[in-house]
This record gives structure tokens, C-alpha cells and sequence, in this order.
């Protein structure tokens, strides 16, 4: 919008260009997810450096607390994502994601019956849209933000395999549903 006329928005050409490599730098990073390691390694350390080691690291009634709150964050989502009238399902699942890799972040505390529960859930959501074009495969995030050291079977257990049958059946499933709208708009018209 402002490429086209500049002037009406304060700004030359130039500085337009600055602006538009600056902002493709700093989506190049949210897309790469470098700007979600680096938020989770800077509060790493502010929590280190404000609270000591063993305050929250050690803090064994802390880490049970918020494992079990991770564990209810599973089942709220496993329910909303059940249900296709909640449509706060995806936004909740990237919110335990989130919560999920912090934990994993503050203790460094592996467990592949939590991962695997995690997991699974990206049955009834495979992908989850952050912003317009912006989205995340909660698997995708799983493998590059908390890799499990040892490699546990997870269902289901080839991502891309099942990110392709996924997009096919949407695929097929679009026609079906824009072929009933089509007949509703008609009975509509009509």
C-alpha cells in the first residue's frame, strides 16, 4: 500500500526499503522459530540470574505444580479439540505447546508418556494458524523444540505420511462441502 504512493504515508522510497528488509528479516526469524529459541534461552537466563538455581530449577513442588497443570492443560485441549463448535481448540493446543516446551526448558525433564499425549492430540489438529499465512504443525514443533533424547513410538508415527493423508482428505473434503454450499446458495437464490 504505501509502495505506491509513499508520500501519503511520510515516508521515500528509500526508507521503504529499509523498512521492508527489516521486516523480512524479523519474519525470517519467527518463521525459522529462532525468535521463539531465543525468547525461551533469554528467560532461561533472567530467571537464573534473578532468582538463583534452586528457587525455580530445584523447586520440586514447583515443577509438580506445573506438570500437573501441564496435564490438565492436555485434557481441557483434548476436549475442545473433540468438539468442532469450539473454536478455541487450535489456539489453546499452541498455548500447551508453549507451556509444554517452558517446562521442558525450566527442568529439562523428559517424559514420553506426556510427549506421546501431546502427540497424539495432533490427530484432531493437524496444523494450527497462527496469523494469516502463519501456521505451525504441532508435531513440526514437537520434533525442533523438544526432541525427546530417546526415540519413543508416537502415534502417529510418520509426520509427513500423516500430514499427507491429512491435506488429502481436506482435499476431497473441500469439493463435498463447496458442492453443499453451492446447492444451499442455489435453494437460497430460488
Amino acid at each position: 500500500m504505501a509502495g505506491t504512493n509513499p508520500s501519503k504515508y511520510r515516508t521515500t522510497p528509500k526508507d521503504l526499503k529499509k523498512l521492508m528488509k527489516f521486516v523480512q528479516k524479523i519474519y525470517q526469524n519467527i518463521l525459522s522459530g529462532q525468535l521463539y529459541d531465543n525468547y525461551l534461552d533469554g528467560l532461561h537466563k533472567i530467571i537464573l540470574e534473578e532468582t538463583g538455581k534452586s528457587f525455580v530449577f530445584g523447586n520440586k513442588t514447583f515443577k509438580e505444580k506445573y506438570l500437573e497443570y501441564i496435564k490438565f492443560q492436555i485434557n481441557k485441549v483434548d476436549q475442545k479439540l473433540s468438539n468442532p463448535e469450539d473454536k478455541e481448540g487450535p489456539s489453546a493446543f499452541m498455548t500447551l505447546l508453549i507451556n509444554y516446551s517452558l517446562y521442558r526448558k525450566l527442568f529439562n525433564d523428559e517424559d514420553s508418556k506426556l510427549y506421546k499425549k501431546i502427540w497424539a492430540l495432533q490427530k484432531a489438529c493437524p496444523i494450527i494458524i497462527l496469523y494469516n499465512n502463519l501456521s505451525v504443525n504441532p508435531g513440526t514443533f514437537l520434533v525442533r523444540k523438544c526432541p525427546l533424547k530417546k526415540a519413543t513410538k508416537c502415534d502417529p508415527p510418520d509426520l509427513d505420511k500423516f500430514l499427507r493423508m491429512e491435506l488429502a482428505a481436506k482435499d476431497e473434503e473441500y469439493c463435498l462441502k463447496l458442492n453443499l454450499y453451492y446447492v444451499k446458495l442455489v435453494q437460497w437464490i430460488v
